[in-house]
């Protein structure tokens, strides 16, 4: 016990000592070992010691004094508990007042999480007096980080320490320095949670008021968030009255910043607002946000348009939002309509069947049409399973099809184009046939691709598509799926690039466990198969990635059959990859396998790959052994 004693005072002497070390991450080591070090000299020299060193150690890079701010917060009960907390008010407080925004936050933030530790008694004292030096501080920095405290102290101030609170407040929301005024408005939402109906009406609303019209929108923004807390105070006619206007005006701002605010905050203020003024009030400013001549804008709006539309009935959402839809459907900007697509889809289910088919159906097929750009495809499609309530696929069927099709298709690389020659001499003669024949192939891509939408090469939207072809799949139906969509699928497994492959086993899996064992032998293991003879090695090796996910779908009959002798085949490639692969695969057939013959001649099929002349294709085989 004794020597473990001192192995910690060693330890805990060379934490000290780093403090002060050279090396940048020493310092960030002891830092975050603070909690130990305060542990081994206890109490009395933490308070005494520890914490008037750590003061001197402040003058240091920013990422170590944010992790000071991190870490004296955690140190209550080193410093002796609930009735010493507030000595760590100092250490703290010179933190609050550097320069660097993160270090104040941070230093703020241990500040109000050692508050609540902190007797009625020691927050009137203290604390207050922290709170009203650093209001009326000279420095900047100490007056920006004063805001933030207030939420915190003041229920647990008395009354004339109140309103003394709110004079100061009152008071830096109008402070000459744009720094200090934005950090006034940024917590207003936190101490209005704190304040009673009567201190917001008479003291915190005027202030609101006069934030609202800042000259900055940087603070202007910041007012949406205090709008969102008052609603709980006030009745339906009081928020009518005193609050709408405030929000009518940052909704109606010049600046585009302050309207994002709103559209990105204005379902968490409709949610507190009774349904009627959602309807008359906020509804109009809605649809002024979904027109704004800013992208940024119209693209939050769009975002929010289906939780919005929560709050509105069936026929307020036809009346009001289906014409600014419309005229967002026809907007240039792609990145509008790819939220768009998505929030109308996603608000169907508001809506009945009638008037879905008569309203979202024609936007729908418009989305799916060639016409849009690929995201706007993708997007719609991604988001086909928000129909369920109202639409079957069959009645899109015609717009689907070719919109999936010209989205996955892998892009062949184009030969670069040459100059036209007038006549071409006979010694390139054989090269102009070649251009030629070229030229057919690329008009036959670009005719079978719907002008040319696969060639953009966008993989990621061919695997967005392809997760969601197995949701298209259920609603379509064996028959339908097998005349459509089958082919398409089976043909992902080419693709160039892997993820997109992979992600089209994984989608053709799920399809064989919604279809049945009987499809999987008949419909996918063929096709499985082919590939794993095809001459390239990449097409064999997603082939062994596609048994070992179709094996446990298959019939008994066709694991040995069919996909056993595949794999044994492939234990014998001339790649090491592919053998390496077949290896992992025989295993997953050993745990498929029914019949303890057929585990039994799997097995033999590893023990083979134990010989193999590749020592990683040895070390496969035998993991695989090893995990039976």
């Amino acid at each position: 016990m004794a020597k473990v004693q001192d192995d910690i005072l060693i330890q805990v002497a060379n934490l000290m000592d780093c403090l002060r070390a050279d090396d940048i991450q020493l310092r960030l080591r002891s830092v975050r070992n603070l909690s130990l070090i305060a542990d081994t000299i206890g109490p009395e020299r933490t308070r005494n010691e520890l914490l008037p060193y750590l003061i001197d150690c402040f003058n240091d890079d920013d990422e170590v004094l944010v992790a000071y701010g991190e870490e004296i917060g955690k140190l209550v009960p080193q410093v002796g508990g609930n009735g010493w907390a507030h000595t760590l008010l100092q250490p703290l407080e010179q933190l609050a007042i550097l320069e660097d925004a993160l270090v104040r936050e941070k230093a703020l933030v241990a500040i109000c999480s050692i508050i609540p530790f902190m007797s009625q008694s020691v927050v009137e004292s203290t604390v207050f007096d922290l709170v009203k030096r650093l209001s009326l501080g000279d420095w900047i920095t100490k007056r920006t980080a004063a805001p933030c405290l207030y939420a915190a102290i003041y229920r647990a101030c008395n009354a004339k320490q109140r309103d003394e609170l709110i004079q100061m407040y009152s008071a830096l929301s109008r402070d000459d320095s744009a720094t200090v005024r934005r950090s006034a408005a940024r917590c207003m939402k936190d101490l209005i949670s704190q304040v009673d109906k009567v201190v917001f009406k008479t003291s915190l609303l005027p202030i609101l008021q006069y934030i609202s019209g800042d000259e900055l929108d940087s603070i202007r923004l910041w007012v949406m968030n205090a709008l969102i807390a008052s609603v709980p105070l006030l009745t339906p006619d009081e928020v009518k009255a005193q609050i709408l206007p405030i929000f009518r005006r940052i909704a109606e701002d010049k600046s585009w910043r302050v309207k994002f605010k709103v559209a990105e905050l204005i379902c968490d203020f409709s949610e507190k607002l009774p349904p009627a003024i959602v309807k008359t009030e906020v509804t109009p400013l809605f649809v002024g946000l979904m027109r704004d001549g800013e992208i940024e804008v119209k693209t939050i709006a769009a975002k929010k348009l289906s939780c919005f539309a929560s709050h509105l009935t069936s026929e307020t959402i036809i009346k009001a939002l289906l014409p600014p839809i419309k005229e967002l459907s026809k907007d240039e900007n792609t990145i509008v309509k790819e939220a768009l697509a998505v929030s109308v889809l996603r608000m169907t289910s508001l809506l009945s069947r009638a008037e879905f088919n008569a309203n979202i159906l024609p936007l729908l097929t418009d989305f799916l049409s060639e016409k849009q750009p690929p995201e706007v495809r993708a997007s719609a499609i991604a988001n086909l399973p928000s129909l369920a309530k109202n639409c079957e696929l069959e009645q899109i069927i015609a717009q689907l099809i070719p919109a999936v099709t010209s989205l996955t298709v892998c892009p062949i690389p184009q030969p670069p184009s040459t100059p036209s020659s007038p006549s071409p001499s006979p010694l390139n003669s054989s090269s102009s046939a070649s251009a030629s024949s070229s030229s057919a192939s690329s008009s036959a891509l670009s005719m079978a691709t719907s002008g040319g939408v696969a060639g953009t090469g966008e993989w990621r939207i061919r695997m967005t598509v392809i997760k969601y072809i197995a949701y298209v799949a259920k609603e379509l139906g064996q028959p339908v799926f097998n005349e459509k969509l089958l082919g398409l699928c089976v043909g992902w497994m080419d693709d160039d690039v892997s993820d997109v492959r992979v992600t089209a086993v994984e989608t053709l899996a799920s399809i064989g466990a919604e279809f049945g064992p009987v499809w999987v032998k008949e419909q996918l293991a063929p096709s499985v198969i082919a590939r794993s003879k095809h001459k390239s090695y990449i097409r064999r090796l997603i082939s062994l990635f596609a048994f070992s996910r179709i094996a446990p779908l298959c019939p008994d009959d066709a694991l040995s059959s069919l996909i056993f002798p595949a794999v044994a085949a492939l234990c014998a490639d001339p790649v090491p990859n592919v053998r390496m692969k077949a290896a992992s695969t025989l295993r997953t057939l050993y745990n498929t396998a029914k019949t303890a013959e057929k585990r039994r001649e799997i097995k033999q099929q590893m023990e083979k790959l134990l010989g193999d002349p590749d020592k990683d294709v040895q070390y496969s085989a035998n993991k695989a052994l090893e995990s039976l």
